[in-house]
C-alpha cells in the first residue's frame, strides 16, 4: 500500500527498502539525480547545531525528540529558457534638500539553465524553494540504485504546468536583478513586455531531508538540504527571553537620549549643534535597530509557520514504513 505518487519506499511489515520499478517505467524516467551527500547522522546533527545556537530557543525545545527523519527524493523539473525584457521603473532620487520622482528604462536578456522548479503537487512550493540552491553540476545520469533506502515520489505536475511556473520564477528573479541596477528607492514597476521561450525541460530527483518533532502538542517539520546541508525551520521562541533583552535595552536607550537631551537643555545648545547631531544620530540607530529586530522576528513567524504546515508534515509522515526511522541511512 503506497500513495499515488510514491516510487521508493519501505515495506510496512519487515521495513525492507522498495522501489516500485513499474512505477517508475510507466511514468517518465528522471534524466538525473543528485545522489544524497548528507546521511541521517549528519542531518540530525545540522539541525540539532543550528537549534542549539538559538539564543531565544527555550532550553526545553532545544533538547527536541525526533519523531521522524527521512530521506525523500524530491521530484524537480529543470528549465532552460530565454527570456528578455523591456522595463519601466518609478522610484525617488534626491534632488538637493528635496526628493523627486524619476523613471529608468530597462532593456535586458538571460538564458536561465536548469532553472530549478519543485514539480510535487504534495510539497509546498515555498517550502522547497527555501531548501535552494543544488547545485546542477554534481547532477549524474538517473539510476534506480540510488533510490534503495531512501523515499521518492513521482512528479505529479503536467508540462502547461511547468511552463507556466517556471515562466513566473523566472520573472521574478529577472525583476529583482533588474531592480538592482536602478539606483533610487521606493521602486516599483511600471512597465513589462516580456518575451520569453523555452529550449528544454528535464526532468531530475534531488535529495531532502525531513525531520519531524511534536512541541507542545503541534508537528514542526525541519528540512536539511541532503547536498549541501542547509537547514530550512525554525523552532517556537521564548517570549520570556525576548522580553529580558529588549526591555533592557529599550530602557538604556531611552535612558541615553534622555539623559543627551538634559545635558543639552542644561548647558544650551552650541552654535554648531554637535550635541542635538549626536542625539539624532542615536534616535535613527535605536529606530533602525528596532526596524531591524521586527523584520527578523517577522521572518522567523513566517518561517514558524512554513515548517508547523500540516501540508509538509504530511508529505513526510505519510509513508508506508509504520514510522520507523532507525533501519535506514
Amino acid at each position: 500500500m503506497i500513495n499515488d505518487v510514491e516510487s521508493a519506499t519501505y515495506c510496512a511489515y519487515c521495513q525492507q527498502p522498495t522501489v516500485v520499478f513499474d512505477r517508475v517505467a510507466k511514468q517518465k524516467r528522471p534524466k538525473y539525480i543528485i545522489p544524497f551527500s548528507i546521511n541521517k547522522a549528519e542531518a540530525e546533527k545540522l539541525v540539532r547545531e543550528k537549534v542549539n545556537k538559538g539564543f531565544f530557543i527555550p532550553t526545553e525545545v532545544k533538547n527536541f525528540k525526533i519523531e521522524q527523519l527521512r530521506g525523500i527524493y524530491i521530484p524537480y523539473k529543470l528549465v532552460d529558457m530565454y527570456y528578455e525584457d523591456s522595463q519601466v521603473w518609478k522610484g525617488t532620487v534626491k534632488s538637493g534638500k528635496s526628493s523627486v520622482t524619476r523613471y529608468f528604462y530597462r532593456k535586458a536578456e538571460h538564458s536561465f539553465f536548469k532553472l530549478s522548479l519543485d514539480a510535487s503537487k504534495r510539497l509546498n512550493d515555498n517550502s522547497s524553494v527555501r531548501l535552494e540552491p543544488y547545485y546542477m553540476e554534481n547532477l549524474i545520469p538517473f539510476n534506480t540504485m540510488y533510490l534503495s533506502g531512501y523515499y521518492a515520489d513521482c512528479s505529479d505536475v503536467l508540462e502547461d504546468e511547468t511552463q507556466s511556473v517556471a515562466f513566473n520564477r523566472a520573472k521574478i528573479l529577472f525583476d529583482e536583478a533588474v531592480k538592482n541596477t536602478v539606483n533610487a528607492s521606493s521602486l516599483s514597476l511600471v512597465e513589462s513586455n516580456p518575451k520569453y521561450q523555452f529550449s528544454n525541460i528535464d526532468y531530475a530527483l534531488l535529495p531532502a531531508w525531513f525531520m519531524v518533532s511534536y512541541i507542545d502538542g503541534k508537528p514542526h517539520t525541519i528540512m536539511v538540504n541532503g547536498q549541501t546541508g542547509k537547514v530550512v525551520g525554525a523552532m517556537p521562541l521564548a517570549k520570556n527571553k525576548i522580553f529580558a533583552v529588549g526591555i533592557p535595552l529599550s530602557a538604556i536607550l531611552g535612558f541615553v537620549c534622555g539623559l543627551i537631551s538634559s545635558i543639552l537643555c542644561a548647558t544650551g545648545a552650541n552654535d554648531d549643534g554637535d550635541g542635538f547631531q549626536m542625539l539624532f544620530v542615536i534616535i535613527v540607530f535605536g529606530v533602525f535597530s528596532l526596524l531591524a529586530g521586527i523584520g527578523k522576528f517577522a521572518r522567523i513567524k513566517r518561517s514558524q509557520e512554513l515548517t508547523t504546515k500540516q501540508e509538509i508534515m504530511n508529505f513526510t509522515t505519510k509513508r508506508t514504513d509504520m514510522g520507523n526511522t532507525d533501519n535506514y541511512q
